[in-house]
């Protein structure tokens, strides 16, 4: 359609905006719902630049899922852009020798798949898909979107502005697509802040820069861990006090390389600019930074407090938002286009049951809680991690946990196609997430209290911890996401994996608590609320904590085996930790059966 005449100004669904958000629901409707009538309004035009400068350039299973599947383009993925070889991190001293510091990370490309995309690329050649089905007009901007009376069935307008001047476009669904733009956020006071305060810049090198190259060619013992050569295709994550640094290959041996610092640790006056961000890393991420002496950036850009929330989405007065234009929460985790897939799904299934007269208030507001809910639940993931990031132990304990809620809930929920089930049933699978997401919150507190208190620095884990690794519960979640299930099966096993969650909380206190000793086991029990957990805290198992290697993984459930093998028996100055935890709660611990209550 877009080499002809637009003459049509009557559409059902209007998308505002014609980035990976927008191009994507334009696809999924077109795939799922042929005869729709579908416009898409975007500022830019073709030939988008090779290689271009957005964020987003790294995939997550939910994503991928999404791209590859319900949108069909796995042989193009596979073709046209880089296999991901996970998500990987790297902890420890940011100064000293990079050899020296703690690798989390697959040892070979993860069973479930993901990508490293080429966003303008990707871009191009969707805009060239979606124009054989959908009114694809570029170089068009919208101006402003008029909606209906709320409760009418009148259509919405949306005027736009391009070449052949003002027009109107009368649309019964409108989308908007726009990004950090906002268009109906800022129209419909949508916003909401978050709790995260960070910030970003980042560039582009036109180089391959490989992980590697940080690390002298004579420690063979280090590049050897990577048998097959492929540590460059993970989305490598260099962690320290109060920031991460990202290393993201591109297509065409460029690589993406940036910086999210907190707020409270690195105001963003220290990294704004080019200049700054290079001066930054040479004082903090000093391997890298050698690297890159003498290579010219393509590009640069800065988010100042990237983070933001919403009220909504989604509406039964036929209007949505997707992408950024609707949330943002943290680039850690790659999970950008995650949200994009629950977004554009919903709106997808609500636009279908508004053609078929069913569409209910019910199924809106439960999409709008769960995103939501999925927000706040990753907004305690991901926010004041700062402290958090500088300590190897503390770190890679919570990120083992992160990976366990990511997979048992988020990409589970997607998976099993939780959304498509009935209203009442995801009613009792959002129920689920508040349980998972109250056991996470109690997860993090704990790891930011024990990074604060903590009183030993003589934990020792082995050089490389695989994530996933084989044989763990971890892995295990990985593996099940490509296991079709039913409704009351995806029900159960989320349940079953619910228990293991709040195993893993009370291994996370145990590990903190011999962190902080007894100097500080009280004060860590006052910042986490301990008196309020209801998590059962078992007292045969604490006893358990003293004995031998061997003793101790043999009575050890799998969640605190897993932990112990990857994460090794953490130090402490002798202290048992049951008076360790009858400090803690102000009480004596009686063996077994514990329980901390208020």
């Amino acid at each position: 359609m877009s080499n002809n005449p637009r003459s049509s100004t009557t559409h059902d669904v209007v998308i505002c905006g014609g980035g990976l958000a927008g191009l994507t629901l334009a696809r999924q409707l077109g795939r799922e719902q042929p005869e729709l009538r579908v416009a898409v309004v975007e500022p830019s035009r073709r030939p988008l630049p090779m290689v271009t400068h957005k964020v987003g350039e790294s995939t997550v299973e939910v994503g991928t899922n999404y791209l590859a599947h319900t949108l069909g383009l796995k042989p193009y993925l596979d073709a046209e852009h880089l296999p991901k070889n996970g998500l990987r991190f790297f902890s420890g001293d940011n100064r000293g020798p990079f050899v020296d510091r703690v690798e989390f990370g697959p040892f070979e490309f993860p069973p479930v798949p993901s990508y490293q995309l080429d966003r303008g690329k990707l871009e191009n050649d969707l805009r060239a898909m979606v124009e054989e089905h959908v009114d694809l007009r570029e170089g068009v901007k919208v101006s402003r979107v008029e909606l209906a009376e709320s409760g009418s069935d009148d259509p919405h307008r949306v005027v736009i502005e391009g070449d052949d001047g003002e027009q109107t476009l009368s649309t019964r669904w409108v989308v908007d697509a726009t990004g950090r733009r906002h268009l109906l956020r800022r129209q419909l006071d949508l916003g909401a802040p978050s709790r995260i305060d960070a910030s970003s810049s980042w560039f582009r090198v036109p180089e391959k820069v490989d992980v590697a190259e940080l690390v002298d060619a004579s420690e063979e013992r280090w590049h050897t861990r990577d048998n097959h050569g492929n540590r460059w295709l993970s989305t490598n994550h260099l962690t320290g006090p109060g920031y991460w640094v990202w290393i993201i290959p591109l297509a065409g041996d460029h690589t993406s390389i940036g910086i999210v610092a907190e707020t409270e640790h690195h105001p963003f006056e220290t990294f704004h600019t080019l200049e700054k961000s290079l001066e930054w890393l040479a004082e903090h991420e000093p391997a890298l930074a050698k690297r890159l002496e003498g290579v010219e950036a393509s590009d640069f850009l800065v988010r100042k407090q990237y983070s933001y929330s919403g009220k909504r989405f989604l509406s039964t007065d036929r209007w949505a938002a997707v992408g950024e234009a609707a949330f943002f929460t943290d680039p850690l985790y790659s999970q950008g286009t995650d949200y994009i897939t629950f977004a554009n799904t919903y709106t997808a299934r609500a636009i279908r049951e508004d053609r078929e007269g069913t569409l209910s208030e019910e199924l809106v507001s439960l999409a709008n809680q769960f995103m939501l809910r999925l927000f706040e639940a990753n907004e305690d993931i991901l926010a004041r991690s700062g402290n958090v990031f500088r300590h190897a132990d503390v770190f890679g304990t919570k990120l083992l946990w992160d990976y366990y809620y990511y997979w048992a809930f988020m990409a589970a929920w997607y998976f099993n196609r939780v959304y498509a089930m009935d209203v009442e049933r995801q009613r009792r699978f959002l129920a689920l997430g508040d349980e998972y997401a109250r056991v996470s919150r109690y997860i993090q507190e704990t790891a930011r209290a024990w990074a604060e208190l903590r009183q030993h620095d003589g934990w020792k884990a082995r050089t490389h911890v695989g994530l996933p690794d084989t044989l763990s519960v971890i892995t295990d979640l990985h593996m099940q996401l490509d296991v079709q299930k039913d409704p009351d099966a995806a029900e159960a096993r989320m349940r079953e994996d619910l228990e293991g969650a709040k195993e893993f909380a009370a291994e996370v206190l145990y590990r903190a608590l011999i962190g902080v000793g007894p100097e500080n086991a009280a004060e860590l029990a006052r910042r986490v609320d301990l008196a309020s957990w209801d998590l059962p805290l078992d007292g045969a198992r604490v006893a358990l904590q003293e004995g031998s290697r061997v003793a101790r993984r043999g009575g050890f459930s799998r969640v605190a085996r897993d932990l112990e093998r990857l994460m090794g028996h953490p130090p402490g100055n002798g202290t048992p930790l049951a008076r360790l935890l009858e400090q803690a709660l102000g009480r004596r611990v009686e063996a077994p059966g514990l329980q901390a209550r208020a």
